[in-house]
């Protein structure tokens, strides 16, 4: 019996992983395509989180293109189709809503950071 409570608590803890890292990824998609001074593109990302956490911690590229089809689905951002090289690439580009979920994705997030801080003591 211990043994399947604890198999369900790892499976919650892997999902729970999961969505949280998702989310995370949300913010930081939406974040780069707000305040950067250059085109952001899905690779563009992808390469910034390989330098910040390094290529064994960072979302491959498909995770980060599943995160922008549903942030683009959701109609948060949108992209350009252009044609480099004799391929397509997509530069994102953040919508007043994204601009609007972004703010309150923070703000959520500062609340959280804010509680667990008043825990601790």
């Amino acid at each position: 019996m211990c043994d399947v409570i604890m198999d369900k608590v790892a499976d919650y803890l892997s999902s729970w992983n999961g969505r949280l890292r998702a989310a995370f990824l949300d913010i930081v998609i939406l974040n780069e395509s707000a305040t950067s001074t250059n085109p952001v593109y899905p690779y563009s990302i992808s390469k910034k989180l390989n330098s910040l956490w390094g290529s064994d911690k960072a979302p491959p590229l498909p995770t980060i293109y599943s995160s922008i089809k549903r942030l683009e689905s959701n109609g948060f951002i949108h992209y350009n189709e252009e044609i480099k090289g004799g391929r397509v690439q997509k530069q994102l580009i953040i919508q007043e809503s994204g601009f609007d979920l972004l703010d309150k994705m923070n703000s959520e997030l500062q609340n959280l950071l804010a509680d667990i801080r008043k825990q601790k003591r």
